[in-house]
């Protein structure tokens, strides 16, 4: 669909999300087309969105940075993804389709990183975030006044559905601990835990639901959402 030369001028802000458990920040500009789109209805042909991916800045021990309103400061841009929807679009996705939108991702020196031929993974993953919404993620978050939003933090021995995502999405505990998955309700979408080996299984979790589990055996027990299995897996471990 080529490179959107003049996205870093011409288009608008839409959203900035942090992402504290891969420290990255998605920050995501609209060109005007996509920029008119009303709450609750489809995006415009001819609608472009731009999702830049920054490495968030750490200190010299590790530690992310936050500037005075607690958000994450961009420091690196790593990669440079969009889409874009046009009559006809997608088709070439075959069962991967999003309606009629298409995807490439760009490298910051704007060469392809991932060409058009393979960008059916792209597909995939916007998958997730349902007909409903136009296969665009957070578009709740276009119409607050902020257009910010932050990964929900977690407390000991918990992991959050957030973004399509669990996180912390590897998490290592002893045996008897209780863990407990909390649909953050950022998606708005329905997700699961459910265990590969059917150690557990939470059920459908609807938007700031919970459910915990019990492990009183050791090992690692993988795990994902039945809802979202390509994009949403996690493991436990259990140690004595």
């Amino acid at each position: 669909m080529g490179f959107p030369e003049s996205y870093q001028t011409g288009f608008k802000q839409f959203y900035v999300f942090d992402r504290l458990d891969n420290r990255q920040i998605r920050y995501v500009c609209a060109n005007d087309v996509a920029a008119s789109v009303k709450p609750g209805d489809p995006f415009p042909y001819g609608s472009i969105l731009v999702f830049e991916s920054w490495r968030a800045k750490q200190d010299p021990g590790g530690a992310l940075v936050k500037d005075t309103s607690g958000h994450l400061i961009r420091e690196t841009l790593t990669t440079v993804f969009v889409m874009r929807k046009e009559k006809g679009f997608g088709e070439d996705y075959q069962g991967l389709r999003n309606g009629e939108w298409e995807y490439v991702a760009y490298r910051p020196d704007k060469s392809v990183q991932t060409p058009p031929q393979n960008s059916a993974s792209c597909a995939a993953c916007h998958l997730a975030a349902t007909a409903k919404k136009d296969f665009v993620f957070h578009p709740e978050l276009f119409f607050t006044k902020e257009r910010y939003a932050q990964t929900p933090s977690v407390g000991s021995n918990e992991v959050a559905m957030s973004s399509v995502a669990f996180y912390p999405n590897n998490l290592t505990v002893k045996v008897g601990t209780t863990i407990k998955w909390t649909n953050s309700a950022l998606d708005g979408i329905d997700h699961t835990a459910t265990a590969t080996n059917n150690a557990f299984d939470s059920g459908i979790l609807k938007p700031g639901a919970g459910h915990t589990v019990t492990l009183t055996a050791p090992g690692t027990y993988p795990y994902f959402c039945a809802l979202h299995p390509d994009q949403m897996r996690g493991t436990i471990r259990v140690t004595d």
